[in-house]
Formats: structure tokens, C-alpha cells, sequence
């Protein structure tokens, strides 16, 4: 009957030792999982997120590549009236005739850099402030323009000068926009 004793606690501390061992490998292997689990959310995470600002890093740079075209090409023309090319009311039918074309989303740009790259903010507020510029300098063309003094001469040196500010302010913020996007 102690054979039988000790069969019945050796077989019930082989099962308790068994199971326990047991429980302990399911347990490792729930937290090695659950770490596993957890580094690909992680990962994937960030590949989306990385994805979403390059999309969002070339939608910007697509934007602000237009914008800046027409922004050039608005001012060539302006500066085509200073120098009796063309007169103002031929002027303003290109700007008609450009304008037909996808003008883009200007608010689009300025929401893109608020959002997603705001390092490239003062880049674009360079931008604005040379265009302001230039409009003050096209401004005061204009109203002599009006007043009959149609040769704008006077203007076109400053009128030049700060085009090609805006420009190389616009190859800047690209080439900005370009560093975040490869820094992704």
C-alpha cells in the first residue's frame, strides 16, 4: 500500500512539476510575443508615418514648385510692362489666359508646412516677405502706370533685383522641403 502511496505522490509531483513548467513555458512565450508584437506595431508605425510625410514632403513640393512658377512668370510679365514690351491691359490678359490653368491651392502649402514641416517655415516666410516686396515695387509702377507715365524703367532695376530674391528663395525652401523628405 506505501508503493502505491508513494506511485500516487511521485505521479501527482511529476503533473504538479510538469505543469508548472508548463505554465511557466506559455507564460515566456505569451511575454516573448507580446515583445515581438509590440516592436512590429512599432515599426509599422513608423513606416506609415514615414510614408504619410514623404507623400505629404512631395505633395508640398509639387505645390510650391507651380506656385513658385507662376509666381515668376506673374512677375516677368510685370516687368515686361516696365519696359514698354507690353502694355498693362495685354499684361492682365496673360495673367486671365495663365490663370485658366490650375492656379493649385495656396492654403494647401501653408497648411502642409504649419502640419507636417514647420522647419520650413521661416524658408517660405522669405518667400512671402520678397513677394511683398515686389508687389509694393509693382504697386508703385502701376499707379505711375495709370497716372500716363507708362515707361517704367525707373522700376525694373529693383523690379529684377527682387525677382530674383524670390527665386533663390524658392530654390531654398524646395531644397529644404528635399532635406526633410530625405530625412525620413
Amino acid at each position: 500500500m506505501v508503493d502505491h502511496y508513494l506511485t500516487l505522490l511521485t505521479a501527482l509531483f511529476s503533473a504538479a512539476v510538469g505543469g508548472m513548467i508548463a505554465l511557466l513555458s506559455v507564460f515566456f512565450t505569451n511575454r516573448s510575443n507580446t515583445a515581438r508584437l509590440k516592436i512590429q506595431l512599432e515599426h509599422e508605425s513608423r513606416q506609415r508615418n514615414a510614408e504619410l510625410l514623404r507623400n505629404r514632403g512631395e505633395e508640398l513640393y509639387e505645390l510650391s514648385d507651380k506656385w513658385l512658377k507662376k509666381l515668376i512668370g506673374h512677375y516677368l510679365r510685370r516687368t515686361f510692362v516696365m519696359q514698354c514690351k507690353i502694355t498693362y491691359n495685354q499684361c492682365l490678359d496673360l495673367d486671365i489666359q495663365d490663370g485658366k490653368e490650375d492656379s493649385g491651392n495656396f492654403s494647401r502649402i501653408a497648411m502642409l508646412i504649419d502640419v507636417y514641416f514647420p522647419s520650413t517655415r521661416p524658408a517660405y516666410n522669405k518667400i512671402i516677405a520678397t513677394r511683398n516686396e515686389l508687389n509694393k515695387i509693382g504697386a508703385a509702377h502701376k499707379h505711375e502706370y495709370e497716372n500716363g507715365n507708362v515707361d517704367g524703367t525707373q522700376f525694373v532695376a529693383p523690379y529684377i533685383q527682387f525677382q530674383n530674391s524670390i527665386e533663390q528663395a524658392g530654390e531654398n525652401f524646395k531644397a529644404l522641403v528635399l532635406e526633410c523628405i530625405r530625412g525620413l
